[in-house]
């Protein structure tokens, strides 16, 4: 499972959520304050020695408790590594490649990624469980997007062309439905188990732009449907996506020029589109725009703008109805994923700023702690044993990866 790019915010403004970690490298090094929840602290914070560097990001965990991600060493080069509970390890090169870098892994504990040819473009690599890599056959590509549970890649070409999937055997092409489409350049955003890809066009730059604006729909096994839209939705709109499950439940935003109100969230399955509508006395509502930010129960999670307080409020919408998670002390409050049971993790930024990673469960929220020698910390990726991935910054500014465990 990886990380992917959200937004949310207050009006006027697209909010980039990346992968919640690389946050951390913009967090105030103020001293901490705990933001209000638990008296007593009930989780531990452990980190994933054998640094690679002074700044950490966390791009993608498992159930197994691997996590990956990329440090930057003292003389500006990335290194990727893998962690297995233990210690951090150095994804395996081929013999004609470089610089390889993990980028999505599943709970077999295959990854996904990419290293460089001696031109320095960059061709897309599965690693096995037991760390032997293997070149799919994709050159030239951004990087890798997804990998699912039965070992296939969703490959990302960017820019103005159309991704791939490697299904296992062959690289296949994400086209998008209609003639009318047939020159439009198509972005993966997430893989299934099924070995259906959500993905959604974007306008053509060259020769000319395209007639439609960004629209999403699934693709498997080279047929593709269009994702339904709220009524009402004009021709300009933009449908971006948020989020997918196994069983085909699609979470997207719909930003429409006519709209007074900006973008509207909802849910779509089996042609019934479920607006998620934004807490009473708020607005603005926004899904994380996660991978991860939607479950087979159909929750998903996201922040509306509470203008009274000047503030982002986390929300988990449950059936279509939006909760407040709840929690905090003073600052925005952002949740960005959720495990199959429900546990929301993000963080909650206090009056002065400084974001604390926490996770709800249970209608309550649970602070996760900054660890010790550290000022600010963020979570990422919540396992569906409970285990929590983020990084946390210290007093140095340097940014370092950790798993957070209840005791």
């Amino acid at each position: 499972m990886t990380g992917d790019t959200g937004r949310g915010g207050r009006p006027g403004a697209r909010r980039a959520v990346l992968a919640a970690v690389s946050a951390a490298l913009m967090a105030t090094a103020l001293p901490a304050t705990a933001a209000a929840a638990e008296s007593v602290p009930r989780w531990t914070a452990q980190r994933m020695t054998g640094s690679v560097g002074s700044m950490h990001v966390v791009t993608g965990t498992n159930n197994r408790g691997q996590v990956i991600g990329w440090g930057v060493t003292p003389d500006a080069e990335w290194r990727s590594f893998l962690w297995d509970g233990e210690r951090l390890t150095a994804p395996p090169t081929l013999p004609d490649g470089s610089e390889p870098q993990f980028q999505a892994i599943n709970d077999r504990g295959q990854v996904a990624g990419y290293d460089k040819l001696a031109d320095g473009s960059r061709r897309a690599v599965l690693w096995s469980a037991d760390g032997r890599p293997r070149a799919l056959g994709a050159t030239g590509i951004v990087g890798v997007q997804d990998l699912n549970e039965r070992g296939q890649v969703l490959i990302d070409r960017r820019p103005h062309q159309r991704d791939l999937l490697w299904d296992g055997e062959r690289l296949r092409t994400l086209t998008p439905p209609g003639p009318d489409e047939a020159a439009a350049p198509t972005q993966g955003y997430q893989l299934n188990d099924r070995g259906q890809v959500l993905a959604n066009t974007y306008p053509r730059l060259t020769p000319a732009p395209q007639p439609h604006p960004e629209r999403t729909f699934v693709w498997r096994d080279g047929a593709s449907s269009w994702v339904p839209t709220p009524p009402g939705t004009g021709e300009e709109a933009v449908v971006l996506p948020a989020g997918f499950t196994e069983r085909g439940l699609v979470a997207a935003e719909v930003s429409d020029p006519s709209d007074p109100s900006g973008h509207r969230p909802y849910l779509a399955w089996r042609g019934k589109v479920t607006p998620l509508p934004p807490l009473p006395g708020t607005g603005y509502p926004a899904l994380s725009r996660r991978q991860d930010s939607v479950n087979e129960r159909g929750d998903t999670v996201g922040t509306v703008y509470d203008p009274q307080a000047d503030k982002l409020r986390a929300v988990l919408w449950s059936h279509g109805r939006p909760r407040e998670l709840g929690g905090g002390s003073g600052g925005d409050n952002r949740a960005v994923v959720l495990n199959e049971r429900g546990d929301v993790a993000g963080w909650s930024v206090t009056a002065r700023g400084v974001p604390h990673a926490v996770l709800w469960r249970d209608g309550r929220m649970h602070v996760l702690g900054t660890p010790e020698g550290h000022v600010s910390s963020r979570a990422a990726f919540v396992t569906d044993r409970g285990e929590v991935s983020g990084t946390a910054t210290s007093e140095r500014g340097d940014v370092y990866a950790f798993l957070w465990r209840r005791r």
